[in-house]
């Protein structure tokens, strides 16, 4: 059973961000929300470390959250609802 989810990819951005993960929305753009690299770089670190493969380039590429769920959701079969 894979223990990621998208409540927890919402929260752990929230955590990095200062924000609250209820506001998040597919729509977001994290970098509205202060998302530069070095926090990018956090929140991959932190997924690798907890076995989820994450490539810095593809989530870089598109900094809305809908782009997000895509990539980690599919590539990881975490349910996108």
């Amino acid at each position: 059973m894979n223990h990621f989810t998208r409540e927890r990819i919402d929260h752990d951005i929230a955590e990095v961000l200062f924000v609250d993960a209820e506001d998040l929305t597919p729509q977001t753009n994290l970098l509205d929300l202060g998302l530069e690299s070095i926090r990018l770089q956090m929140l991959v670190d932190r997924w690798r470390t907890a076995g989820m493969s994450v490539d810095f380039g593809n989530l870089g590429r598109d900094l809305t959250l809908e782009h997000w769920y895509s990539v980690l959701c599919t590539e990881h079969d975490i349910a996108q609802t």
